[in-house]
């Protein structure tokens, strides 16, 4: 487990926050932490101001990264199959308040943490992707690969 007095890194099952699975992940931030969710470049979900967490569907990340790496994540509008999108979003500092993570849960699709600070929401028709993005682009999700304010773009 990586953790230290600050923070405790944390990994969804298979990379995945199934709905409903951010809940009790903002309540713990809330109650114990800074307020904050943390995507990590790694792809770890961190949890600042706390250590040795327990929040159910998610486990203590191991100190390497190797044997948990996190899949490459894509920002943006990604097409899947039978008319399905995938938003690829980025977060500005790999930071959301735990506000967006409810509203994650409130769209009751998967979100696959990935690598570079970004989580996919899966499995969309197109009109809910519109209003998913109408939604969370003003509280801080960053839907656009070319924006500066995402990590190495200036």
């Amino acid at each position: 487990m990586t953790a230290s007095a600050d923070f405790s890194d944390l990994i969804p099952a298979d990379h995945s926050v199934p709905p409903g699975g951010w809940e009790p992940l903002a309540t713990f931030a809330d109650d114990h932490g800074d307020g904050r969710i943390h995507v990590t470049l790694e792809g770890r979900v961190r949890l600042h101001g706390v250590m040795c967490v327990d929040v159910p569907g998610f486990h203590p990340a191991p100190a390497t990264t190797a044997a948990t790496a996190a899949p490459e994540g894509e920002i943006g509008w990604l097409g899947q199959s039978e008319g399905l999108v995938t938003l690829g979003a980025g977060l500005v500092e790999g930071t959301m308040s735990t506000h967006i993570a409810r509203m994650l849960d409130v769209i009751e699709a998967p979100v696959r943490v990935c690598r570079g600070g970004i989580i996919q929401i899966e499995g969309l028709s197109e009109g809910i992707a519109e209003q998913v993005v109408r939604v969370l682009a003003p509280l801080g999700l960053i839907f656009d690969a070319e924006s500066p304010l995402l990590p190495g773009r200036s």
